[in-house]
């Protein structure tokens, strides 16, 4: 969560992000996952980082291993 302390988005919020496997770039809103590479930015009010993740990267290691309350949030 370290490296999104300065995240600036209410929503998705940094707890949220940080939960899905994503880190913060330093570069607007840009994230990134260390396990698949997968950089992703312009996020709006009704993404769910969980559900992004598994959608561009079904792959990801950390995806594969997320636990599925996490990815079914809503």
């Amino acid at each position: 969560i370290r490296s999104l302390s300065h995240w600036s988005h209410f929503t998705p919020n940094s707890e949220s992000m940080a939960s899905a496997g994503w880190f913060s770039c330093n570069v607007n809103d840009r994230v990134i996952c260390i396990y698949c590479n997968t950089i992703c930015y312009q996020w709006t009010i009704n993404d769910d980082p969980a559900e992004v993740h598994t959608r561009i990267a079904p792959q990801c290691p950390f995806v594969l291993l997320m636990p599925s309350k996490i990815i079914h949030q809503k």
